[in-house]
């Protein structure tokens, strides 16, 4: 006697069962295989099976009348819904979700993400690497892999991943030209980022230089000399007109003794 599976079936943990292990018989309408089902294991009133022997569909109304004797009747394919178990949280429902109706995680992603050897990577190129295992000789896949991972800094990701390969195929070039492909594109990508960095730099040395050009100019060497000399007048007669600011008279001066000496001693072209 068989002990029938429960992957493709609504069987879960029924909590209304008691401690003693309820079990009854049924067979399947098709090659009348007999198999033993364990109660505790039944939440649906109609129960579905998969026959591991001829691959039939069939099911049986529970509880049943009688336990020893269980009619059971074929289920039509576009009707038999399979079940699975979610990777992550073993939540038992229909193997049609692809988001886990209990923890919420997507089921594809999750496998992808527990399947892969690399550390740390976005799903995003883990699905475009896949797509290079099941159409290598597509160069436009190995292209779209290769961009993005270098737009994601994660070159690191794809180098490892064409060397991991290149020790399973038989022709190695083929990964070795793609190695290549990146490492020319990792080049071309740090020259680029060098010229741009220097033709910043270019350009604030080019802005700092103009402001002194500028500072150098006449008039604003004029306006440069006359103001801290007006601010220097205005503080002596602010202080000779207001004892409240008398100390003002000894800084407006030696503001004109900074003013006319830095006027006399500065460098001349």
């Amino acid at each position: 006697m068989n002990q029938i599976t429960t992957e493709n079936s609504t069987f879960k943990e029924n909590p209304n069962t008691s401690n003693t292990k309820v079990t009854f018989k049924i067979r399947c309408p098709d090659c009348i295989t007999l198999y033993e089902v364990d109660a505790s294991k039944v939440n649906s009133v109609i129960p579905e099976f998969e026959c591991p022997k001829c691959q039939c569909l069939f099911g049986f109304d529970y509880p049943p009348i009688n336990p020893n004797s269980v009619l059971t009747f074929k289920i039509p394919a576009a009707d038999f819904e399979f079940k699975k178990n979610c990777p992550k949280c073993q939540h038992f429902q229909s193997d049609k979700n692809q988001i886990c109706e209990s923890c919420g995680v997507v089921i594809e992603n999750y496998l992808l993400l527990q399947n892969e050897t690399y550390p740390k990577v976005s799903i995003e190129l883990i699905k475009l690497w896949q797509k290079i295992i099941q159409d290598f000789d597509n160069r436009e896949n190995h292209e779209q892999f290769i961009r993005k991972s270098i737009a994601r800094d994660a070159t690191d990701y794809a180098l490892f991943k064409y060397k991991e390969l290149s020790k399973t195929i038989n022709d190695a070039k083929l990964c070795d030209y793609w190695i290549g492909n990146i490492n020319e594109t990792i080049k071309d990508k740090e020259d680029k980022d060098k010229i741009i960095i220097q033709r910043a730099k270019v350009s604030e040395f080019s802005f700092v230089t103009g402001m002194f050009n500028k500072l150098n100019h006449p008039n604003i060497q004029r306006l440069l000399f006359a103001l801290p000399l007006l601010a220097g007048s205005f503080l002596i007669l602010l202080g000779m007109f207001n004892t409240a600011h008398r100390n003002g008279i000894g800084g407006g001066i030696a503001l004109l003794i900074l003013t006319f000496g830095f006027t006399a001693f500065r460098r001349r072209d």
